[in-house]
Order: C-alpha cells, then sequence, then structure tokens
C-alpha cells in the first residue's frame, strides 16, 4: 500500500519547471485527532495548484484569509506560512512551480500573485479544462499523467531552444 503523503519528483523534462508534487490522503486512513488535520505550509518562492479530490480546506492562518471553497487553487508564491484544516477526511494533490516557469507557462505575472490564491480558472480556460481533467482521474498515477503530460507540452513550446 502506497503512503498517504508522498512527495513526487517529476518526470526528468520537467525538473526544471516543476519542483515536486505532494500527494495526501487520510481518506483511506482517517484522522482521529482534530489536531491531526492541519496542514502548515511554509513560506515559499514556489507557486502551486492544489486539486483537492476529496474533502475540502479551511484557511486558518493568515487570519482573516478569504474562506471560499475552491476546488483546485492557484497559488503565488508566500511570504508567511499557511495554516489549513481539513474537517473531515481529505485526498488532495498539490503541484509545486518554479514561478519564472509558470510565467513562461501561462503569461501571468508572479509578483502579482505574492501571498495571494485564487481558483485556476485566473490562468486561462486551458488551465481551468486541465484541472477538471486532473479532477476526473481515477487514481493517483493517472493524476500526476495529467499533471504531466499538460505541462510537459506547454515547458517545451514555452522553451523551443531547450
Amino acid at each position: 500500500m502506497e503512503q498517504p503523503t508522498r512527495l513526487i519528483l517529476p518526470r526528468k523534462s520537467l525538473a526544471s519547471c516543476v519542483r515536486a508534487c505532494i500527494v495526501r490522503s487520510t481518506v483511506e486512513a482517517p484522522l482521529r485527532e482534530a489536531g491531526d488535520r492541519y496542514n502548515h505550509y511554509p513560506a515559499t518562492p514556489h507557486c502551486s495548484i492544489t486539486f483537492y479530490i476529496e474533502g475540502e480546506a479551511q484557511v486558518v492562518q493568515p487570519a482573516g484569509a478569504p474562506q471560499q471553497r475552491i476546488r483546485v487553487v492557484f497559488c503565488g508564491p508566500q511570504t508567511r506560512p499557511l495554516t489549513t484544516y481539513n474537517p473531515g477526511p481529505v485526498r488532495m494533490l498539490i503541484v509545486m512551480l518554479y514561478p519564472q516557469a509558470l510565467h513562461a507557462l501561462s503569461g501571468v505575472d508572479v509578483s502579482a500573485w505574492v501571498d495571494r490564491w485564487a481558483p485556476v480558472a485566473q490562468l486561462g480556460a486551458a488551465w481551468q479544462a486541465w484541472a477538471e481533467t486532473v479532477l476526473a482521474a481515477g487514481s493517483d498515477p493517472a493524476r500526476l499523467a495529467a499533471v504531466e503530460d499538460f505541462l510537459e507540452a506547454r515547458w517545451q513550446a514555452a522553451r523551443p531552444d531547450g
């Protein structure tokens, strides 16, 4: 049986684009203690896209953060730690991207996204369609393949000289 939380390195062709993927699931082994439902994320220069395949998260810190439920979240670089809480079982996939790579892939001005997050649709219709494909995939390997295939095609196109 696979570990419920895993750090997955990208395929070699995406190593300069994707820092890593993280899979976390408490669906198969629900957490009994409320304290185990907290997720602590450090400040980071990376951008991320988080897919909530099952379950949801509530932002605890920073205080006053928006509480809207977003199934696929695009997050810019963070200058402060972030804490979330999962009220029930959750299955999620986080894709961490280098900021310059995200800019090359999407054209987004990453500096405008520091300490911000929003639905992945902010990156464009193709990204929203991709998110729906990832959410619909039936397994972690299928989701990871969908992530890497989408990003690799765009990464190669953004870097015609390699």
